[in-house]
């Protein structure tokens, strides 16, 4: 639960002379997740999962599984501009940036990245501490829920719902999202 300043240090005191620019969800593999909200209302594109050929975890086990989020969004962003589609949700989660990072380091979490924040009280109170925005289901999701880069089948990425359930949404259905960076 550090908080992640722009100059990839890290610290459970917010300092006046660094810039928060998120919060340490894996210190060993160096994550972090935004002090907010960084897409909201965006769509995924039906096309996506079938044209990136994006591995199926059918199974909410092998979903929470899924770690790879930075992979997942890589693979989605290479076939965008491969097949010349256009996807908002991809190209505006790589052209994310925030002081001390630059366009390309942010990404869409798995379900298993994500599922590591969500009411997890040490990350909310850093993410308090850092003027960022609570990751509480009830408080910040709204009735959207968040998405994550994990693909369920048929066009369906697995997402976590306003209550905290794990849940699939269909490529059409509107969500929001809290990327990642790996530091």
């Amino acid at each position: 639960g550090d908080i992640l300043f722009a100059d990839k240090t890290c610290s459970n005191i917010v300092g006046e002379e660094k810039t928060p620019i998120g919060v340490v969800v894996d210190p060993e593999k160096r994550k972090a997740v935004s002090l907010s909200d960084s897409l909201v209302n965006s769509k995924y594109e039906c096309d996506l999962p079938h044209t990136c050929n994006l591995t199926e975890n059918e199974s909410k086990d092998n979903a929470l599984n899924d770690m790879n989020g930075k992979q997942n969004t890589n693979i989605m962003y290479q076939c965008v501009q491969k097949n010349s589609l256009y996807s908002d949700l991809i190209s505006t989660t790589v052209k994310y940036k925030t002081e001390g990072t630059k366009e390309g380091d942010w990404y869409i979490p798995s379900l298993g990245e994500f599922s590591q924040v969500v009411n997890n009280t040490t990350i909310n109170r850093s993410l308090f501490l850092a003027g960022g925005e609570l990751a509480d289901s009830e408080d910040t999701f709204g009735n959207l829920g968040y998405c994550s880069s994990t693909y369920y089948r048929f066009g369906d990425f697995w997402a976590i719902s306003a209550n905290g359930d794990y849940i699939t949404r269909d490529c059409s259905h509107t969500c929001r999202l809290r990327l990642f960076i790996q530091y």
